[in-house]
């Protein structure tokens, strides 16, 4: 994914001239993208919470898995056993529920998280914040990153106004490089979490660049 940004940030020609536009909008979104795959790799890689509670994460991302395929599966008239399916959700959703540190979950929120549309125990906004940006921050960084996914395609006004698709746009040079900047520090923070689940690679790894890694993205205190 990291390289598929790093293509995207540099235009090809276009069979037009000289004329070349950066793809602003892939980057922010595929960078948004990148940097929900290292939240869930922090999620999942745990390694400073119950035993009980990592159980209900899994138990979780299987039922979330299993409603989300049935229902675009669904939605574009695939023909699968329905049968075969009730049974799967009802399995899932019945150990999700034995689960001990579910139990201890509001009643609220274990009704909301049985109905399959939620991968996250807390949330997904929660499990973003073990990046280390802060409550504002990240929020923040989600919503700019997301409009370029949802409100692009309504977005013509501000396209002409800020010459998006002009060479060597200011607009999309900044809209590209927002992306780029999180997506890093996003990256940054998951090496150095991979490096805390498995020590050995750092022996595969130049120390310098370990020390610099550690130093730069160290889990927040």
């Amino acid at each position: 994914m990291s390289k598929t940004i790093e293509n995207a940030f540099n235009p090809i020609p276009t069979g037009f001239g000289s004329a070349q536009w950066l793809d602003h909008a892939s980057i922010a979104i595929l960078c948004r993208a990148l940097i929900e795959c290292i939240t869930v790799m922090l999620y999942i890689g745990g390694v400073d919470i119950p035993e009980d509670k990592w159980d209900c994460r899994k138990r979780l991302f299987i039922l979330h898995e299993l409603v989300n395929r049935t229902s675009f599966l669904s939605s574009i008239n695939y023909d699968f056993d329905n049968d075969l399916k009730d049974t799967q959700l009802e399995y899932a959703k019945e150990k999700l529920s034995e689960n001990s540190f579910f139990k201890t979950l509001p009643e609220k929120r274990q009704k909301r998280l049985l109905g399959g549309d939620d991968m996250y125990v807390d949330g997904r906004h929660e499990a973003m914040l073990k990046i280390g940006w802060g409550e504002k921050l990240t929020r923040g960084m989600y919503k700019y990153l997301s409009n370029q996914a949802h409100s692009l395609p309504m977005a013509f006004a501000r396209t002409a106004q800020n010459n998006l698709y002009t060479n060597d746009s200011a607009g999309a040079k900044v809209t590209a490089g927002f992306g780029i900047e999180f997506a890093r520090m996003a990256l940054g923070r998951g090496c150095v979490h991979m490096l805390c689940l498995f020590p050995d690679t750092e022996l595969a790894i130049d120390q310098i660049v370990v020390t610099a890694l550690k130093s730069a993205y160290a889990a927040p205190s």
